[in-house]
Parts: structure tokens; C-alpha cells; sequence
């Protein structure tokens, strides 16, 4: 889904993926749902490993504009907020996405952070009828139960804009940031 999203909001030079720092059980499971929809596009693609070097470093690495997908919504913040300390637009350069959907982090981001929304309420649905199939003495399922996601929710951290929009984008902005200071 989100790699689908990140397509669909124009033309990249570069696809890329930010896991957790712990490589949690569903954030591999997100990078490879990433990593097999854009293996099938001739794209230059890249995974991100927290071992491997500072975040910021490798985001101004990337051939730009990337579009880049976070395992979650935490991580898409801090994705953000390294492409500010080395300089990099979002999403002018950088596109951000992440996965849940958690208001508190998605409109405190600045920009504010796009995110799919996962079906919540179809998981823990989904995760009773399993444990009440264990408890009643049948076999867990063999294969990871897949729940699609509800929609993306698009923000500012992928949105598109007409080169005007970022004209006039860019003066709110700086009014924002300076309307006490005495600017005419």
C-alpha cells in the first residue's frame, strides 16, 4: 500500500525504507511488503539499517526527490526531523510516509506526516477469534493473517503542490515564522 502511494504522487528517483530501531516482527514485515511491490519497478532502491550510520547522512544520500516510507509513525517523525537538520525539503525532496495513522505524532510533525491508516479495530477482531480458536484447543494458523489498511490519510509530508503552491507555500511560512518582527 504505501509504496503503491508513494508511486502515485509523481516521479522519484529513488524509493526508500526506514525500519524500527528494535526490527520488530511487523516492521519487517512492512519493509517486505515495500521491498517486494518496488522490486518490481526499475527504481534505484534502499534500505535503511540503523547500524549502519547516521540517518540524516544517508537520507542526503538518497538521489533526490525520494520518496521514503517509515515503518511507523514514530520513525517517519524522526525521518522528518533529520531531513530538516541536513537541509532537505520535505516533500520537495524528500516524500515521508508512515504506517498507523497516530494523530499525536502525524499533526505535531512539521510538516505534518501522511500515514495508512491500519484496520485496528479488524486486528484485535481478528487476534480474539484467534486466541478463542487456541483456547478451544485448535491450531494457530501456519501463516501470518494479513489485515489490508483502511486508506492512507495524505498530509503535507507527501502532498503535491504546483511550483505556485510552493511559491506561495514557502511566503506562509516565512509570515508565519516572522510576523512579529516587523517584515513588510
Amino acid at each position: 500500500t504505501g509504496a503503491k502511494f508513494l508511486r502515485s504522487k509523481g516521479s522519484f528517483n529513488s524509493f526508500a525504507f526506514v525500519p524500527t530501531r528494535a526490527g520488530t516482527y511487523w516492521s519487517t514485515f512492512r519493509e517486505h511488503g515495500f521491498a517486494e511491490e518496488t522490486a518490481k519497478w526499475k527504481v534505484t532502491r534502499r534500505f535503511y539499517r540503523w547500524e549502519g550510520g547516521p540517518l540524516g547522512e544517508w537520507l542526503g544520500s538518497l538521489p533526490k526527490p525520494a520518496a521514503v516510507m517509515a515503518a511507523s509513525d514514530n520513525v517517519a517523525v524522526s525521518v522528518i526531523a533529520e531531513c530538516g537538520r541536513m537541509k532537505l525539503s520535505v516533500p520537495e525532496q524528500v516524500a515521508v510516509l508512515g504506517v498507523d495513522n497516530d494523530e499525536l505524532y502525524c499533526n505535531s510533525s512539521r510538516p505534518m506526516l501522511s500515514s495508512i491508516h491500519p484496520n485496528h479495530l479488524e486486528m484485535g477482531r481478528r487476534a480474539a477469534e484467534e486466541l478463542d480458536r487456541v483456547m478451544n484447543g485448535k491450531k494457530p494458523p501456519a501463516h501470518p493473517i494479513y489485515i489490508p489498511p483502511i486508506q492512507v490519510v495524505e498530509r503535507d509530508s507527501t502532498r503535491s503542490m504546483p511550483p505556485a503552491g510552493f511559491l506561495i507555500n514557502s511566503a506562509l511560512m516565512f509570515i508565519r515564522g516572522n510576523f512579529g518582527s516587523g517584515i513588510t
